[in-house]
């Protein structure tokens, strides 16, 4: 899966992510302290889908206000150890090539995927 990590995404993660096959770019490589919308243009130049912990941002690409082309995935795995967020969400992503245009939200039992809001504009 082609992601692009915001900034807030773990070091550890990526690395997994990129051993796990999944072409990664990361925020805090190459675009930190980037506006949220700067982060999104380079996902959607490149195809790629957002990968977050930033509830507003996953918010603003949900409700349109921030046009994301493939998608948004919001973690929501609270304090969990990094070998088990890696797990969670490399497991996830398994079923991740369902998942182009829609706001999906990754939690340690659960997974929930709905469509984006898309505006005339988009």
């Amino acid at each position: 899966m082609r992601l692009l990590a915001d900034e807030n995404i773990p070091g550890p993660l990526v690395t997994a992510l990129r051993h796990g096959g999944h072409d990664v770019v990361w925020a805090g490589e190459e675009l930190a302290a980037a506006p949220d919308v700067d982060v999104v243009e380079r996902a959607n130049a490149e195809r790629r889908f957002v990968l977050t912990f930033d509830v507003l941002l996953a918010s603003q690409v949900h409700q349109g206000i921030i046009a994301a082309t493939e998608g948004v995935i919001l973690l929501r795995l609270p304090t969990i150890s990094q070998s088990r967020l890696n797990d969670v969400v490399l497991s996830a992503l398994r079923v991740g090539d369902r998942w182009r245009g829609h706001h999906v939200v990754v939690s340690p039992n659960r997974l929930r995927v709905k469509p984006l809001i898309r505006h005339a504009s988009s």
